[in-house]
Order: C-alpha cells, then sequence, then structure tokens
C-alpha cells in the first residue's frame, strides 16, 4: 500500500480521494444501520463475518479446533443467561416464521441448539439439541438420546408418534416391508447386529397391503425369525406361517426329550408341554414335583386329578390309580351300535375279569364267548352259561358242585344261620352201580355249629355225616368209591 497527496495506492490500484469519500460514506450508512438495527439489504462478505461478537485476543489456528470463532464464516454471540436464545431467524412479511437459536442450559455455559417453526408472528420450538447430544422432537428437555413427544386431545385411542416407510423402486410383493435395526458393540469395540423388528407385507394386491409384525434375533449377525404376528392376529412361534391363535413350531424332534413350551409361578411350580423321545409322544407335563389338575368355571372347581405318582382322581384327592367320587353317578362306558362295550381286568397278560354288554345283554366273564359266567337280561339273572334266563335266578348247574370229594371235604363254606341242600353221589362200580342220597343240614346263627341234618332219600347205604372244620361244611363217613357233591344254600 501507498499513500501520496490525495490518493491510496493498493496492490497498483489508485484511490482518489472521491473513491476515499465515497468509502467513508458507506461505512458510515452502515455504522448508522448497525446502531439503529436497521437491515442491510444486498451486503455481501467475502470473509468470515462475526455478528456481536470481538475479533479473540489470541487466536489457535488449528483447522479442528471447533471453538475457535477463526474457524467458521458465520459467527453470532452465545446466549448468555438461562432460556436466553440467540440465533438465526428467518422472515416473511416482516415475521419471523422460523428460526435456529443457540440456548443457554445454565449449567457451566453448556449450549444447546433450538429449532422453531410457526406461522406468522407465532412460532414453536420443534427440536431441541442438547448440550449432551440428546434430541428432543416435541420436548425442550430430553432424556434420551432420541425423546420424541406428540400432544393430542387424544384420550381413549392411540396417537401416531413416528413413521417409518419403505419404498421400493421395483414391484414390491409379499414380504416387502420396513424394519429397525438394533446393533451392539462386541468384544473388540466393533458393532454387530443382535436383532431386528420390522414390519412385512402377508398380503398384498394392486390396491391394498396388509402387515404382520416380525420378531428376529440375530446370531454373529445373521438374522433369524423367531415371533410373527400375522395381520389375521394368529401368533407364530418358529414358524412364518401360523394356523391358529397360537403355533409353536421347535422344529424337528431331536434324539432326546425337549420341552416345547413352559408355563411356571416362580422356579418351583412349572407345566409345560413336552416331546418324549422314548415314546415319540406329544404331552402336558408338570415339569416339577406336583400334581396336575382341570379345572373348569375357573380356577377354584377342579374336576380330575392327576397325583405325581400318577393316581388319577375325578371328584376327589385320589388314593388309587383310579379313584372316582360323585353323587348318585359312577362310570359309563358307550359304543356305537353293533359294537360291545367292555371293561376288562387284566394280571399281567391275561385278561381275568371282564364287563361286556352287547344289543340284547349284559355279561361278566373272562372275556371269551364261552365263560360268560354272570348274564343280566330282563331283570333277569343267569348263571353258568345261560344267556336267555327265563326267571329272577335261572341257574345253568349245580351251585356248588365239588368232584372227587373225599372224608373231610369242605363242600361249601358257610357263612351263620343258613340250610343247605346236599346232593351226593357214588360211583363205585360199572353200569348201575351208582349211590346218591339227599340232605338238609341246618347251620346255627354263627355258621360254625350243626343244628340238625334230616335225610330227604338215601340209596344203596349212602349214609353220611356233616360237621363244620374252619367255616367249611364238611362230609364225612363216604363209601369208597368216585363221590361227588352238589350244595345249594338258602
Amino acid at each position: 500500500m501507498l499513500i501520496k497527496q490525495n490518493q491510496l495506492v493498493i496492490n497498483g490500484t489508485t484511490l482518489e480521494q472521491s473513491d476515499l469519500q465515497a468509502i467513508a460514506n458507506v461505512a458510515s450508512d452502515v455504522q448508522a444501520q448497525i446502531d439503529t438495527k436497521a437491515p442491510i439489504n444486498n451486503a455481501q462478505f467475502t470473509g468470515n463475518v462475526r455478528i456481536g461478537i470481538d475479533h479473540p485476543s489470541s487466536g489457535v489456528n488449528a483447522s479442528d479446533d471447533y471453538s475457535n470463532p477463526d474457524n467458521y464464516n458465520l459467527v453470532l454471540p452465545a446466549a448468555r443467561s438461562t432460556n436466553n436464545k440467540r440465533g438465526i431467524g428467518f422472515v416473511d412479511s416482516g415475521n419471523i416464521n422460523s428460526a435456529i437459536l443457540g440456548v443457554d442450559e445454565g449449567t457451566g455455559g453448556a449450549q444447546g441448539l433450538s429449532l422453531y417453526t410457526g406461522t406468522g408472528a407465532s412460532i414453536v420450538e420443534r427440536v431441541r439439541i442438547k448440550s449432551n447430544g440428546n434430541v428432543g422432537i416435541g420436548t425442550s428437555s430430553p432424556q434420551d438420546t432420541l425423546h420424541v413427544v406428540t400432544d393430542s386431545a387424544t384420550t381413549n385411542d392411540t396417537v401416531d408418534v413416528v413413521r417409518i416407510e419403505s419404498t421400493s423402486s421395483g414391484t414390491p410383493a409379499v414380504g416387502f416391508g420396513p424394519a429397525i435395526e438394533f446393533r451392539a458393540e462386541r468384544g473388540n469395540a466393533s458393532a454387530d447386529s443382535v436383532g431386528r423388528l420390522g414390519f412385512v407385507a402377508d398380503n398384498m394386491t394392486s390396491s391394498r397391503v396388509d402387515g404382520a409384525f416380525l420378531v428376529e434375533t440375530a446370531i454373529d449377525g445373521v438374522f433369524t425369525e423367531r415371533l410373527r404376528i400375522e395381520s389375521t392376529g394368529n401368533v407364530g412361534i418358529g414358524t412364518d406361517d401360523p394356523g391358529a391363535k397360537l403355533h409353536v413350531d421347535v422344529g424337528a424332534p431331536s434324539s432326546t426329550d425337549q420341552t416345547l413350551g413352559r408355563f411356571q409361578s416362580e422356579d418351583s411350580r412349572q407345566i409345560g408341554f413336552v416331546w418324549d423321545d422314548s415314546q415319540s409322544t406329544l404331552g402336558i407335563a408338570t415339569l416339577t414335583n406336583h400334581a396336575i389338575a382341570f379345572h373348569t368355571n375357573g380356577n377354584s372347581s377342579e374336576k380330575m386329578r392327576i397325583t405325581s405318582s400318577g393316581d388319577v382322581g375325578i371328584g376327589n384327592d385320589p388314593s388309587d390309580k383310579l379313584d372316582i367320587q360323585g353323587a348318585d353317578n359312577g362310570i359309563t362306558v358307550r359304543s356305537v351300535s353293533a359294537n360291545r362295550p367292555v371293561i376288562t381286568l387284566v394280571n399281567d397278560t391275561t385278561n381275568m375279569l371282564q364287563l361286556s354288554a352287547n344289543g340284547t345283554y349284559g355279561a361278566i366273564g373272562d372275556g371269551t364267548d364261552a365263560n360268560r359266567y354272570f348274564i343280566f337280561r330282563d331283570g333277569d339273572v343267569g348263571l353258568a352259561g345261560v344267556t336267555d334266563p327265563r326267571n329272577k335266578l335261572h341257574v345253568g348247574g349245580a351251585i356248588c358242585n365239588n368232584k372227587g370229594v373225599s372224608n373231610g371235604t369242605g363242600i361249601v363254606q358257610t357263612v351263620g344261620r343258613g340250610m343247605y341242600h346236599v346232593l351226593l353221589t357214588n360211583n363205585y362200580g360199572a353200569g348201575s352201580n351208582v349211590r346218591h342220597a339227599a340232605y338238609y343240614v341246618c347251620v346255627d346263627y354263627e355258621g360254625d355249629d350243626i343244628v340238625t341234618t334230616n335225610t330227604i332219600f338215601n340209596n344203596n347205604s349212602m349214609s353220611v355225616s356233616f360237621s363244620i372244620v374252619g367255616g367249611w361244611l364238611t362230609v364225612n363217613s363216604l363209601p369208597a368209591g368216585n363221590n361227588n357233591a352238589a350244595v345249594f344254600g338258602m
């Protein structure tokens, strides 16, 4: 720069006195406008501009020093009191319609940033960025990294707060939709995927799309769907095509037992759905040492119980493998027409007793047609093979038939104060060499002594005597030969 008389030469350019006067006049106008806060129109600046702040007394020239005003093209003064705001406003028709403001947070000079929008003279804070990095949308006091608040007059319905939308440059189909990915830092300080939440189309046409909710977890960064709620409301765990309100699929059975689902009241009371691999069965089991109960009409109306030892009780706490208690009721076994309902008692693999019925009569036997011991038909009872009883009691043979009787043989067990009709036969040779006799034997009330013995008839000297030994009516004085005794009691 060179100064001559009435001239100023800067970089070879000569400014005459008139030029210097014009510059002085512009500077005076600018100062006057600044002093009166009047707008400066069409001002152009080619260097850094500071408004309301002096040049620092000593600068730091490091280019990455964010606190150095020399590193910014526009520098404004910070707010200096709590909730005091200074910044940039955008004017339309004389009104500030939007603004970017610095906010003094009142703690150690901490400064936040606010974004305002509005209409006319009324603008409202929309976004607040705190000095700690928390971002608030709809709140000036964000409590987390992102804090969104929507204030509405709604009191009993959902309120839309955030919208996440995905579009495609191709043709969307079932399975397309937005998702939120969650990542976490690993031990080596690098991040990897840990899960994802999303909504995808499970039905799509040119005029509509139905959405399903997905929950995916990640193993080593690879996502696997774990839970799906279809647009129909069906919930699937382990399946992407639930066919019921709750559909759980644990995959193909393994060579070990599995618990497919677990419900519990603390760890000590558990029930679950299980796979028993040794039996290849699915079932319900208590997973702790408890009985399982079945209720109707609430949880205090137990109808059936299976104890931990396997006893089954209907109407009570069982003390046997099947224990049934009720009032004026019992067990009903039904079958369709032309089929026989059966209850069978089995010892090991042998049928010992069987209750059965057909369209004509009920029977008690051992399960074979030949051994139907009791027949019940139209109020009559048939014994010893009688399937069509004609009287209240119809016996197909002797009530008590003893073959090969010898002296001292008990032929009937006495029950007290009874009359016994005893028929005796003796075969002592070929042809008609047969003796036979009939007696009435009356036993006392206690059943331990004979009151009287009456001979009805006696053929070929078939004369015997009777005694009671160990509660049995015993025959004595039998002749040699094959002796048989039939007894009818009254």
